[in-house]
């Protein structure tokens, strides 16, 4: 894996990835935050699932990390992912699938309604 790609997908915490990564699995989005629903309340939960969000993604391994990024943020076909990170189809997927499977836990206290970030 080069260091130019992992480089290229590091991230900031910047409000566009961060709502990018919250917009990624619509069954826990749905019905969280509204755009327009500007009440404080709402606005703390969005701060709270993207901290949780920025934990998560540190503490996926750097491949997950970067197979989640160049898929969902980037947009990259599993194939260009590969060949990105010199990984094979069946590798490329199950990396994208840990982190997915990593976040999706992470944020699972919000959809039951408990909010925090689990630490795992």
């Amino acid at each position: 894996m080069s260091d130019e790609v992992l480089s290229r997908v590091a991230f900031e915490g910047s409000e566009t990835d961060r709502e990018a990564l919250c917009g990624l699995d619509q069954e826990l989005a749905t019905g969280w935050i509204e755009a327009t629903d500007a009440e404080p309340d709402r606005l703390v939960l969005a701060g709270e699932i993207g901290a949780c969000v920025d934990q998560t993604l540190v503490r996926l391994t750097a491949l997950e990390r970067a197979a989640f990024m160049l898929r969902h943020i980037e947009g990259m076909s599993i194939s260009e992912i590969g060949d990105a990170l010199g990984l094979n189809t069946s590798a490329t997927k199950h990396s994208i699938f840990r982190a997915v499977r990593k976040m999706r836990a992470a944020l699972a206290p919000f959809k039951e309604g408990v909010g925090c970030c689990r630490s795992r």
